[in-house]
């Protein structure tokens, strides 16, 4: 009993201070979060970019069509854009939800670093990015698209 209410006590300082959780916390918040954009993930760095954001995007109002210059192509280690691509260097996923991606680009005869912060809305349907809040912009939308496909461009 006294061990019960010490382990209590212990559970509710570390929340209370910020330190670690309790031992018999879940291993994995992210997966225990009760909404995807309430709970931080784990701190250690991913490798390669998580298979909920994996796949073909176009600008939400578009048509999935290839050289769309809303394209974008988002593969475990890379990422392709229109005109573009770059080599994810480094990933973090602050929230289930939310992934900041460090990439080496090139593209266009020129070369360099770029962070984006990515958020899926809609239960994954949309991408949204930060590139142009980031330049006091609103953030840009993507859908997901089975494939791009061959649509006369206007």
């Amino acid at each position: 009993m006294k061990r019960g209410i010490a382990l209590a006590a212990l559970a509710l300082l570390a929340a209370c201070s910020g330190e670690e959780p309790a031992p018999d916390a879940p291993a994995d918040p992210v997966a225990a979060a009760p909404t995807p954009a309430a709970s931080p993930a784990a701190a250690a760095p991913l490798t390669q970019v998580p298979a909920a954001f994996l796949g073909k995007w176009d600008y939400v109002d578009g048509q999935c069509a290839r050289g769309s210059d809303a394209q974008l192509t988002i593969e475990p280690s890379r990422l392709t854009f229109y005109e573009s691509s770059g080599e994810v260097t480094a990933v973090r996923q602050p929230y289930r939800d939310t992934l900041v991606v460090t990439m080496a680009m090139s593209g266009e005869g020129d070369t360099w670093t770029e962070e984006t912060t990515y958020r899926l809305l809609d239960g994954g349907s949309v991408l949204e990015s930060n590139f142009a809040a980031a330049e006091g912009g609103e953030p840009f939308r993507r859908k997901r698209c089975a494939d791009f496909v061959d649509v006369p461009l206007e």
